[in-house]
């Protein structure tokens, strides 16, 4: 049974006279600094951000208040969104209201679990192609860059469940080189509030010469889907029909989604995936339980979708990374109307910030966060806990449409990774680092042999 939600009394942090907290966020991490002051004066806390209150949420109870109890209430506002919006334009996540419904209800029913079946075989297949590529690094023992392999990964994989076996090798390269440049462009235009948009960067013009590349190549593969339709989930989304309006995607609202899916499907999981190896050598007998389930299981047969929930712990184990490393380490809403959230008046305008990392770090919901304990993610443990105390895909309506996607991908390259090589970390010594996802500050290497 959940237990009953109780919501925090506000709090207030207030820094120096007009610049607020933003020495502190300037002079240490942001990450740091925001989670001292959750630790010190609790998950609900009103900061000063130059002349404007900001309100840093890190409670179960208010997540739950701001993402699906009053979620009209709390749109996405122009900080990161913002510039979101010049890559993803109308996408599922930039975009609001009827639009935005239309295009879940045209999307939502291609990532349910019946239809992720027609695509786990091109999930292990692009798995095993990078893999196959591990042979010559764990012949010789050279050091390598695990969250470079992990972007390998998930990018192959995403791709290829996205257009099939029709794009090219060279068109392959394309994607690899273009999509992790216009994230992090994503990522430093996004988190400048400070930096109108209006004025130029140097870093502009290069952005804007990777969006035109990208978006021509990508309008070139939906006209190839349109002449020689397949499984993938182009070919699908080219299909699909609002049962209410019976019209179907025009080619700008396709793009729109394929960079949203691409960028959803690519940097999330494969951050995930790079933490997870920095625990995992921090963490032997963790490593030791997950190939043992995977013996019992599977042997050395690759892993299917009927498999991921016969692997348990495997799954407890990713579940606990996530938590420790949520993804996306904070996101913004802005109230349009007065509300009251517990004994508490919120103004219009007012900037929330859902701080993610903080909720899955908070003292006052997790014992002993810091400790990485996957048994947390036992069910007789979960079902004491709030529903809105573990959301690495968010919650409410704009929840994360691609959230069973993304734990099947992880559960089986983990998998197939733990068959077929170990993995020793050579760098030790690394911390999260703030922006648009939660990556490591350094890369991370290590080394790879086989089993």
């Amino acid at each position: 049974m959940q237990p009953a939600p109780h919501t925090p009394t506000l709090t207030k942090h207030k820094g120096l006279p007009i610049v607020g907290i933003l020495p502190e966020l300037l002079a240490n991490s942001p990450l740091q600094t925001l989670s001292h002051i959750m630790v010190r004066d609790g998950g609900f806390v009103e900061l000063q951000l130059g002349t404007k209150p900001v309100y840093l949420v890190s409670d179960p109870a208010i997540f739950r208040h701001v993402l699906r109890d009053h979620h009209r209430n709390y749109p996405k506002p122009d900080l990161l969104y913002g510039t979101l919006k010049k890559v993803a334009k109308n996408g599922l996540l930039t975009s609001e209201g009827d639009f935005w419904l239309r295009q879940r209800r045209m999307i939502q029913p291609h990532f349910h679990r019946r239809q992720l079946a027609n695509i786990a075989g091109t999930m292990t297949e692009s798995i095993a192609a990078v893999l196959d590529g591990w042979q010559s690094y764990a012949t010789i023992g050279q050091q390598f860059d695990l969250g470079i392999q992990m972007s390998h990964i998930t990018m192959n994989v995403i791709t290829r469940t996205m257009f099939g076996q029709g794009i090219s090798s060279t068109e392959l390269d394309t994607v690899a080189r273009l999509v992790p440049d216009i994230l992090n462009y994503v990522t430093m235009r996004g988190f400048m509030p400070l930096v109108p948009d209006w004025i130029p960067l140097p870093v502009d013009r290069k952005f804007e010469r990777n969006y035109a590349e990208f978006r021509a190549l990508v309008q070139s593969l939906i006209d190839r889907r349109r002449q020689k339709p397949g499984s993938d989930l182009i070919s699908m989304l080219l299909n699909s029909v609002d049962d209410e309006t019976n019209e179907q995607m025009t080619d700008d609202q396709l793009f729109d989604e394929a960079i949203t899916i691409f960028g959803a499907g690519f940097e999330t999981t494969s951050t995930t995936l790079t933490w997870l190896w920095y625990i995992l050598d921090q963490h032997p007998q963790i490593t030791d339980m997950m190939r043992q389930e995977i013996s019992s299981v599977l042997g050395q047969r690759t892993p299917t979708m009927e498999d991921v929930s016969r692997l348990p712990y495997i799954t407890m184990v990713i579940s606990e990374c996530l938590r420790m490393f949520p993804p996306i380490p904070l996101l913004p809403r802005s109230s349009i109307n007065d509300d009251n959230i517990g004994e508490s008046k919120i103004p219009a305008k007012a900037t929330i910030l859902l701080f993610y990392y903080g909720l899955h770090h908070n003292p006052r919901i997790w014992a002993a966060p810091e400790e990485f304990r996957p048994e947390r993610f036992l069910p007789d443990t979960e079902s004491n806990r709030s529903t809105f105390a573990w959301l690495p895909f968010s919650a409410g309506p704009r929840k994360c449409i691609g959230d069973e996607f993304a734990m099947m991908e992880a559960i089986i390259a983990t998998t197939m990774i733990l068959q077929r090589f170990e993995i020793t970390v050579t760098q030790k010594d690394l911390v999260p680092r703030f922006g648009a996802t939660l990556r490591p500050s350094k890369p991370l290497l290590g080394v790879v042999r086989k089993r």
